[in-house]
């Protein structure tokens, strides 16, 4: 397994995890128990068919104010960012949120993170230089404009 993220992707309000399968590009969701482990039985459940391995950075955050989590995703290929909606312990169809330029960030962190305006942010390490950027959420499913909030080094 491969690219593991944390989102409550089952609406349960308990977090579960998500992870690529490297020799498929199958992505599977680990049901999270309120005991801090993996629910008892742990059967995974499938919940992307393929073509994960080309994707990276996966975090969980609820980009688009539904009240669920969201999965977001770096696609390598073209360095696109793309916003998977989460649907109930389901994905819905993918949405290009960022155009490129991607592939060049790491560490994706997403949470309602330095703001507190109720919406969702998104951190990233920007490869090349090692600065730190803030893309504030802005509901709807859209990033406002980044924000350098830490200088070379991270």
């Amino acid at each position: 397994m491969t690219d593991l993220a944390s989102a409550d992707l089952n609406g349960d309000n308990v977090i579960d995890v998500v992870g690529v399968e490297a020799s498929t590009g199958k992505l599977w969701m680990y049901k999270g128990s309120a005991a801090g482990t993996i629910a008892s039985g742990g059967s995974r459940v499938m919940i992307g068919s393929g073509g994960w391995n080309g994707m990276s950075n996966l975090t969980g955050m609820d980009l688009n104010n539904s009240g669920r989590q969201d999965l977001v995703a770096v696609e390598e290929s073209t360095g696109k960012l793309f916003m998977y909606p989460g649907d109930k312990g389901y994905l819905s169809p993918r949405i290009e949120i960022g155009s490129g330029g991607w592939n060049g960030m790491s560490d994706l962190i997403g949470g309602d993170l330095l703001n507190s305006n109720l919406s969702d942010d998104l951190i990233a390490v920007q490869n090349s230089t090692g600065k730190l950027f803030l893309y504030p959420g802005v509901g709807g499913g859209e990033l406002g404009a980044r924000k350098e909030i830490g200088t070379g080094g991270w």
